[in-house]
This record gives structure tokens, C-alpha cells and sequence, in this order.
């Protein structure tokens, strides 16, 4: 029974990705690939998205949609919060955004995160939630996006 796997990293320097595939249609076991190359199965400690602590919790969202105010000026979308479970801003506009971790006055296009066309920036990287104040922008008055938290 041959069998082959393919493992590929996502273009975000978060997260990771399986994609595997077996020329006999069988059950293949899934492993994951970290940025720092890490190849282990699924849900071992060694797992490089393996989270500790295990078991389940839930948490209400909150869903807020936006539109960019001013094009090429930073505006919060999520406040800072040491409580936030996780997020995930979804970029739905025709344009490039631009995600800064802190607050709008320092940020500049050099040291946030470019969010492309249907996009998604998540503050959940493997084993840490980002608590930051969340700010954007964009070249684009309008723009849209959706962030949602919890």
C-alpha cells in the first residue's frame, strides 16, 4: 500500500496546515507542520498546534461588521481585552487592509499585518490568544470587514 503525504505551511506565519492524501482511498494519520518546521502527529504534545489543557470550552461571540472611515488612518475595531478567548477579523472588501496590534496612533504600514482581499487575520496563533487593542486601516474609504470575538 503505498501512501503519500503532503504537508504545506501556510502563507500566514501562524498557522499550520495537512493536507495528505492516500492513493488507496485508506484512513491516512494526520500530522501538522509548525513555521519552525516541526512535523509531528496531530494532537501529541509534540503537535506544533497542540494547545494544553485539553478538554472543551465555549464562549458567546460578538460579531461586529465596519467599514474603513478614513482612507489610510488607523481606527480600533477591538478594544484591548485580557479576557478575549479568540478573534478573527475576515477581510471582505475589494482592497488590502492592514491590522496593527496596539493602539491607531503608533501604527504604520511598516509594523502591521496586510490583510488581502478576502483575507483573515486571527489573534489565536498556536497556544497564546492576543489580548492587544486591534486597529485598521486601508488605502480605501469603505472598505468593509468583519471581526468577531470572543
Amino acid at each position: 500500500m503505498k501512501r503519500l503525504l503532503l504537508l504545506a505551511l501556510l502563507a500566514s506565519p501562524v498557522s499550520a496546515q495537512s493536507i495528505y492524501l492516500d492513493t488507496n482511498r485508506s484512513a491516512v494519520p494526520e500530522y501538522h507542520v509548525g513555521i519552525n518546521g516541526v512535523i509531528a502527529p496531530a494532537g501529541t504534545v509534540a503537535d506544533p498546534l497542540y494547545v494544553s489543557g485539553g478538554g472543551s470550552s465555549s464562549a458567546t461571540s460578538a460579531t461586529t461588521n465596519g467599514t474603513i472611515a478614513t482612507a489610510n488612518t488607523y481606527q480600533s475595531i477591538l478594544a484591548a481585552n485580557a479576557s478575549r478567548k479568540g478573534c478573527l477579523i475576515v477581510n471582505n472588501s475589494a482592497a488590502t487592509e492592514y491590522v496593527y496590534l496596539g493602539a491607531p496612533g503608533s501604527a504604520t504600514l511598516a509594523n502591521s499585518i496586510p490583510v488581502p482581499q478576502g483575507g483573515t487575520f486571527s489573534c489565536n496563533p498556536p497556544g497564546v490568544v492576543l489580548a492587544d487593542q486591534i486597529s485598521m486601516t486601508s488605502g480605501t474609504v469603505g472598505a468593509s470587514f468583519v471581526a468577531v470575538s470572543q
